[in-house]
This record gives C-alpha cells, sequence and structure tokens, in this order.
C-alpha cells in the first residue's frame, strides 16, 4: 500500500516522514528526488542551463536556488517552465522507487500535489499535515532564512488547504510537538498496517 503524504511548506512534513521511517516504513520523498537531480552532475541541470542560461547555475554546478527562487516565484510562466524540466523526470525517477518497494505499506512524500494531480492516481491513500499558517512562516524563516514576504509568495504558489483537505483521507495537525506527532504516528502506523492486508495496486 502506497500512502500520499502533502502538505505546504514548512508544515513538517519532513519530521513526518523521518518518524514513519523510524517505524521502519520505507520513504519516496520528492523534495530529495528534486534535489539530487538539480544537482552538480544531476539529470535536470543541462536542460535548466538551456532554459534559463549560465545564471541558474551555481559555482558548484548544481542549479542556483537563490535565483531560482526570485525567477519562479516572480512569474507563473517562467515557474511552469521549470516545472515542466523538473516533473516528468521526478516522477520517473519515483515511479522506479515505487516499483522496488516492499514491505507492508510505504510513503510518497509529494508537497505540490493538488486534487487534479496524477500523484493521486499512484497512491492508495492520502495524509496531510497541515500547521497554522503563522507557524509555516516562522519554520521557513528559521529553516531557510527568508522573509516573510518571500514565504508568503512561496504559500501563494501552493494549492491552498482547502484544495488539500478535498482530497485527503488523513489528516495530522502539526503544532510543533513531537510527542504529540509521534503517538499520532503510531496511531496511524497501526490503522496503515491493518488497510494494506489485500491492498494493491500498479504504477
Amino acid at each position: 500500500m502506497l500512502i500520499g503524504l502533502t502538505g505546504g511548506i514548512g508544515s513538517g512534513k519532513t519530521t513526518v516522514s523521518d518518524l514513519f521511517a523510524e517505524l521502519g516504513i520505507k520513504i519516496i520523498d520528492t523534495d530529495v528526488i528534486s534535489q539530487n537531480l538539480t544537482a552538480a552532475g544531476g539529470s535536470a541541470i543541462s536542460l535548466i542551463l538551456e532554459n534559463f542560461g549560465p545564471q541558474s547555475i551555481a559555482l558548484d554546478g548544481s542549479m542556483d536556488r537563490k535565483f531560482m527562487r526570485t525567477k519562479v516565484f516572480n512569474s507563473s510562466n517562467e515557474r511552469k517552465k521549470l516545472e515542466s524540466i523538473l516533473h516528468p523526470l521526478i516522477r520517473e525517477e519515483a515511479k522506479r522507487q515505487i516499483q522496488n518497494l516492499d514491505g507492508p505499506y510505504s510513503i510518497l512524500a509529494v508537497p505540490l500535489m493538488n486534487k487534479d494531480s496524477s500523484w493521486i492516481r499512484l497512491c492508495d491513500r492520502i495524509l496531510l499535515v497541515d500547521c497554522p499558517k503563522e507557524e509555516q512562516i516562522r519554520r521557513v524563516e528559521l529553516r531557510n532564512g527568508l522573509g516573510p514576504t518571500e514565504i508568503q509568495k512561496i504559500i501563494n504558489s501552493q494549492s491552498s488547504i482547502r484544495d488539500k483537505l478535498s482530497f485527503a483521507d488523513d489528516v495530522l495537525f502539526n503544532y510543533g510537538e513531537r510527542e504529540y506527532l509521534k503517538k499520532e504516528i503510531l496511531r496511524l502506523h497501526q490503522i496503515y498496517l491493518k488497510l494494506s492486508g489485500a491492498c494493491s495496486k500498479s504504477v
């Protein structure tokens, strides 16, 4: 069984996936796949250079994240251009990893999932992580050093919580208390183990 894990920036998806991993659950993280694709020598680098020019590549040969962040969050056309490069490569690698999964269930972490997303069709169940917007902004400020205006642009570019609630099967509210999260994840773990018995889906 494949559980789709989603939520907005700063919602705590990584913490949640790490806690599932501590239980021995395999995690496929599309953020990690994206980072590998845009690292020096990654499969997306030549296409990014071709489409966005030399300024898009940092001195170490990786994608210049600061330059690209500014570019794509100020222009929906530029964002779509980058997505058209990355999304097919991310999906291809995710599907390859899915085909090699074992165990009763696994987690597919996809931050940009929305109700029309093709990712949903790969998953048997969707888990949404949510938290107050003020907490989102605080966490991203601490983690990435971005300002509130820049963070708000990122939040606005992602699908709304209302949209995500329309297709989520489970919702985990993350207020930052790790012990509470661990208890909730243990509860969900038992549910997923029970549901996983006869569940199978082709990729």
